[in-house]
């Protein structure tokens, strides 16, 4: 409605019957129009914006937005980063090339930049655009996340470094740091932010095999071999850092394939980087997830204590440790290799009976008060709580196909 509304707008008295005449009858027809409107000068442009749209985890910041719109992928697959490209006000960039398609919103007291209506995705994502006369536009899904995950690896390898936002002193928690907010939106951009939290996410909606032979691999191999440490710092001063062991489980899990589907097709360097990379990614999931309550607590922390009692056999300890030489050094007792418990699970109640799902990455539990929980194997976090019951749940159980859980509890 929109989109016609602004065609009537832009018409003079004489001329309004013969546009209200000649207006498209669906919205697949009135799409299709707003799209042949934007100018050639802006094709890439507004497909990058729609691309990013359509993959986006969350609404999209404005400068967020901005940041990827200075990638661009080439032909032959090479990804190219230019500050020029950045729009000076992508705002009124947006707004100016396809502004009866997208809006600014506001969100979280910030404005950002989603569709005007959920079936504009829909039309943006589906073979009826792909077939279509603007088939330029049309934004398949495995290909836009690629585009969004090289980027936020990108976004990494540019700006992730020691100490990103100028912490004076160790000695405090991330929640005694006076001001941690302030120095947060001064020294974490938004798009860097969002590049820590969800690149494996985007990455994991990169399935075909032609996709991994690619720079990704290569990135990947920068992020583990020299940002890590890093991107973990970032994370605790975000308080996102339960997804650190979820991001690293999938990155162990895609270069696992990657290397299986390259070696069987012949390339053997990238096979044997993806599997050491892989390996990489596995040991970095343990030392995240052994030093959790460490890491997300203190970020300083990551290198005081986390790496120095690390075991001396885990690749992330081998890699990393003689980069910062003046922190401690364990002379005896140190551990030799990872311990077999990765860590605990906190329920905060007493626990009477537990079932693991059949996939082994959630376990249920039955609880003293009525209390029952879903906890995630991969981070210790709660998933999801089950109600409803009168009093302790002495058992519980995971139905065959792990779609179903039965609990048996005590009724007054």
């Amino acid at each position: 409605m929109f989109c016609q509304l602004d065609r009537l707008r832009r018409c003079l008295s004489p001329r309004i019957q013969r546009v209200l005449d000649e207006l498209p009858t669906t919205l697949d027809e009135t799409y299709e129009r707003t799209l042949l409107d934007i100018d050639e000068e802006n094709w890439e442009y507004a497909h990058a914006i729609f691309q990013c749209i359509v993959v986006a985890l969350r609404p999209l910041h404005v400068e967020e937005l901005a940041g990827f719109l200075a990638f661009k992928s080439e032909e032959e697959g090479s990804f190219t980063f230019e500050e020029t490209w950045r729009p000076e006000d992508p705002k009124d960039t947006v707004l100016s090339i396809c502004s009866s398609l997208v809006a600014i919103v506001d969100w979280e007291g910030s404005p950002v930049i989603q569709f005007s209506h959920f079936s504009v995705k829909e039309y943006l994502t589906s073979d009826r655009i792909a077939q279509g006369r603007v088939s330029r536009f049309y934004i398949p899904l495995e290909p836009a996340h690629f585009f969004v995950t090289q980027a936020c690896l990108k976004f990494m390898q540019q700006e992730l470094k020691f100490n990103i936002c100028g912490l004076k002193s160790s000695y405090l928690m991330n929640r005694k740091v006076e001001d941690l907010d302030a120095l947060i939106e001064k020294c974490i951009p938004s798009y860097l932010a969002y590049a820590c939290e969800f690149w494996a996410d985007h990455l994991r909606g990169i399935a075909s095999i032609e996709k991994r032979d690619s720079e990704i691999v290569d990135s990947l191999g920068n992020l583990l071999d020299s940002h890590l440490l890093y991107w973990l710092e970032v994370l605790s001063l975000l308080s996102k850092y339960l997804v650190a062991p979820k991001s690293l489980l999938e990155a162990t899990k895609w270069l696992e394939v990657s290397s299986i589907e390259m070696h069987s097709s012949g390339r053997y360097y990238r096979d044997t980087m993806a599997k050491d990379l892989s390996l990489l990614a596995a040991d970095a999931n343990r030392f995240s997830v052994t030093f959790a309550d460490v890491i997300s607590a203190s970020a300083p922390h990551i290198y005081l204590s986390a790496l120095p009692f690390s075991p001396p056999s885990s690749l992330v300890s081998k890699l990393y440790r003689d980069r910062f030489p003046q922190t401690i050094k364990l002379l005896h007792g140190e551990e030799l290799k990872w311990p077999a418990m990765q860590f605990s699970i906190l329920t905060g109640q007493d626990v009477y009976d537990i079932s693991v799902h059949p996939d082994g990455r959630r376990v249920a539990a039955g609880m003293i008060a009525g209390a029952a929980m879903v906890f995630s194997m991969t981070t210790g976090e709660s998933l999801f709580p089950l109600s409803g019951h009168g009093d302790d749940v002495r058992t519980i159980a995971y139905g065959r196909g792990g779609k179903r859980i039965a609990t048996g509890a005590l009724f007054e």
